[in-house]
């Protein structure tokens, strides 16, 4: 998947799709700010101006062959009309709602209180969307934020692997603290990821990391790619369009590829797709990343076993 933040910095709609249609990649696109819509932010003409325009573009790129996801900031200052925008976006037709949650100045300010009013809310529009989390997964920053009310309400996590926008002395300082050796190593996307999973780790959520669409390393970004598989986070994806190397759209292309994907429905289990799919219960939660295998949710992406 290619993040899009505004489209007046991202490009036009169409060679996105275009772009992205050609790779079979999906799409996130962020339709609003808090209780803004993007379009108080971007000039684009495309701009996302309310759910009418949600629904125009999800049917361009849909058309076109690319899933439309969306993605916004949630602030927790209005936790009520947080949770009706972003209920009218999945109402028009974004398969899910990716939620950027972060501290810091324009990011989140509300608390723990207002995490469980935004969710319980949200989730009473939307019982059976797919939402999903965007977090800075620093262990020092990512305490920040109310991690385990939004667990309490989500379908899975989506960290920024960030691993030269990270790689600075203050960082190497604080995760050394932290125990991960990183004076040794600098910061790399192998070291991101394994503190990524350990913050993570006690949510049981399905994790799908998003890489530093501008790093000009392939080998970095191939790296990502081999620690994210190895441990079973199979679904990546790329912040942001405008930025990114394009060499990136094959190589997110030949992950998706080596894996069919299948939608956790209603009275799934694992048990029972293992047995549909010839293969262990073992397998599947060992391929997907999946700690608690009694543990699932309606909208979850798993892998199935070759």
């Amino acid at each position: 998947m290619a993040w899009v933040w505004q489209f007046s910095h991202d490009g036009d709609p169409y060679p996105i799709s275009a772009t992205l249609a050609a790779n079979n990649l999906a799409v996130a696109v962020k339709t609003h700010d808090a209780t803004d819509w993007m379009s108080t932010y971007d000039t684009s003409l495309s701009a996302v101006t309310g759910p009418t325009r949600v629904a125009e573009l999800v049917a361009q790129f849909e058309s076109a062959g690319v899933p439309f996801h969306a993605w916004c900031v949630v602030k927790g200052l209005d936790p009520s009309l947080e949770a009706q925008m972003a209920s009218e976006v999945l109402s028009a037709g974004a398969r899910s709602l990716i939620i950027d949650l972060e501290a810091g100045a324009g990011f989140y300010e509300g608390n723990a209180e207002t995490a469980v009013l935004f969710g319980s809310q949200v989730r009473a529009l939307q019982p059976d969307a797919t939402i999903t989390v965007s977090i800075d997964p620093r262990p020092w920053r990512a305490t920040l934020v109310p991690l385990a009310e939004f667990a309490a309400f989500s379908n899975g996590w989506l960290p920024q692997v960030y691993w030269e926008t990270f790689n600075s002395p203050a960082n190497v300082t604080e995760y050394d603290y932290a125990g991960y050796g990183a004076s040794s190593t600098g910061i790399t996307p192998e070291l991101i990821l394994e503190g990524t999973m350990n913050v993570l780790s006690p949510y049981s959520l399905p994790i799908y990391p998003v890489g530093q669409g501008d790093s000009a390393s392939m080998d970095l970004w191939q790296r990502f790619v081999d620690h994210s598989t190895s441990n079973g986070m199979n679904t990546l994806s790329s912040w942001r369009y405008g930025v990114t190397n394009p060499a990136v759209w094959p190589l997110l292309s030949s992950v998706a590829a080596l894996h069919e994907t299948y939608v956790i429905q209603e009275g799934d289990a694992l048990s029972v797709l293992a047995e549909q799919w010839g293969v262990s219960v073992e397998q599947i939660a060992e391929l997907n990343g999946i700690v608690d295998p009694n543990f699932v949710q309606i909208g979850q992406v798993v892998c199935r076993p070759s």
